[in-house]
């Protein structure tokens, strides 16, 4: 699973971070962000300017409401995330 807007369920999210881990293990180049301190200050920043990726990419969802697409998002953002 691709896509972070496609997750819409709680099993949605679960299979997309175990892909992300997946990912991770087998492509560490491409991360940015491959140590947990790292990721995790990069996911803080993302949430930080979520609602600037809304406006640009989904202008109809609103990123003061939690949803399984934007925990999927900044999950992955998170991990490319300057």
């Amino acid at each position: 699973m691709d896509n972070p807007m496609a997750i819409h369920s709680r099993d949605d999210l679960v299979s997309f971070i175990d892909h992300l881990a997946a990912d991770l293990e087998s492509n560490p180049a491409g991360w940015e962000n491959d140590t947990l301190p790292k990721f995790l200050d990069a996911l803080s920043r993302y949430l930080h300017d979520l609602p600037g990726w809304c406006l640009n990419n989904s202008p109809e969802t609103n990123p003061e409401t939690a949803q399984w697409s934007l925990i999927a998002v900044a999950l992955s953002g998170a991990a490319v995330y300057e």
